[in-house]
């Protein structure tokens, strides 16, 4: 190999920081030889940071138990289709047409609800029980990479330019919707837009949106579905 792998003393041999990285290398190696032999479940679906509960309990309902979620942003999914990493993906809308390259591909709506928003409790909002886009001016939306769903991300904020109401984005770290709710819960003048039915923690309050913006969920699969 070209270095040194062992170096030899009077107590024995111990390996040069070469030897140490080989090891490395031969221990994931390994690993991974292993994993071949793991029965592998027979689809694995693509589905985007933060999908609902109700929409993967949806997709196994359609595809059956025996699947393997993998997180995959919209932005990628229908490459990840074309080359075969995945089955199937669900998508957020709007979807873009890809003529001819993906002609093999059926899309079809899978879901779609009307986002509200989500304050936290010392919130100027919080004490209501429904707002309007007017009501949210001046406030920050929480927002993220918009190279995740870059058509999604135009849809809302074409929603937010329609309504008059033009928000400072914050990008938050796609960690976690706890990450978030702190985030809410520090900053009264921070919103976001969220179905109803997600799960939310102590601090922050969801609340019904005049004339909202939805959030649509797509799948999208071979026209001929194939297993593994």
């Amino acid at each position: 190999m070209g270095t040194s792998l062992l170096r030899r003393s009077h107590t024995g041999v111990i390996p040069t920081p070469a030897g140490l990285e080989l090891a490395d290398i031969a221990d994931e190696t390994i690993r991974a030889l292993g994993r071949l032999g793991t029965p592998r479940p027979h689809i694995q679906l693509g589905v985007p940071r933060g999908t609902r509960s109700t929409v993967l309990t949806t997709l196994l309902s359609k595809f059956g138990a025996d699947v393997e979620f993998v997180q995959l942003d919209t932005a990628k999914s229908f490459a990840a289709l074309r080359h075969g990493d995945v089955h199937a993906a669900a998508v957020r809308g709007p979807v873009a047409d890809h003529g001819d390259d993906d002609a093999g591909l059926r899309v079809s709506l899978l879901d779609e609800v009307p986002l509200g928003v989500l304050v936290g409790s010392n919130s100027p909002l919080a004490s209501r029980t429904a707002v309007t886009a007017r009501d949210l001016a001046g406030h920050r939306l929480c927002w993220f990479d918009e190279r995740r769903a870059p058509l999604y991300a135009e849809s809302i904020e074409r929603w937010c330019g329609r309504h008059g109401w033009q928000p400072a984005l914050v990008v938050m770290d796609p960690g976690g919707a706890g990450l978030h709710d702190d985030a809410l819960r520090r900053h009264p003048d921070l919103v976001a837009l969220r179905p109803a039915d997600e799960m939310h923690g102590e601090g922050v309050s969801w609340l019904p949106l005049a004339d909202p913006p939805t959030e649509q969920i797509y799948l999208i699969e071979a026209s001929t579905r194939r297993r593994s």
